[in-house]
């Protein structure tokens, strides 16, 4: 995948669904809900945060420290899976006061995305599907 325009959108996007703020999120969805105005309505709707809270010592220990995530998106660029984006994000956790850890594990993307109308190249790509792993 070499297109520009898709590469940034799958880096935008795996940014802002690794943005956690664990006392206002109430759980790691939330910051995939934020992301599905870069999705297809469809694929938007199927976006559906678990009733139950995140825990875990890494989301308790920020949320006792009022920490947000800080993401690290990076290309993959040895993935070569045709009309497929894949990204990985790792993450900082960061207080307002400046303290900051790293945090737990990464997460993979993979993004397939919606053609543009070739005539006029004016409709912006959209996040057809994805995946993640977290590893």
């Amino acid at each position: 995948m070499d297109d520009p325009a898709k590469i940034e959108l799958a880096k935008q996007a795996a940014t802002i669904m690794t943005i956690w703020n664990p006392n206002k999120d109430f759980n790691r969805t939330a910051a995939e809900m934020r992301a599905r105005k870069l999705m297809t309505s469809g694929r938007a709707k199927e976006v559906i945060a678990p009733e139950r809270p995140a825990t875990g010592v890494e989301w308790l220990t920020a949320a006792e420290k009022k920490a947000t995530s800080k993401p690290t998106v990076k290309l993959m660029t040895e993935h070569h899976e045709q009309d497929t984006v894949a990204v990985t994000a790792t993450w900082q956790w960061v207080t307002k006061d400046g303290e900051s850890w790293a945090g737990e594990g990464k997460q993979t993307f993979f993004f397939t995305f919606t053609d543009t109308d070739t005539d006029t190249d004016t409709e912006p790509y959209k996040i057809r599907d994805y995946v993640s792993s977290v590893l």
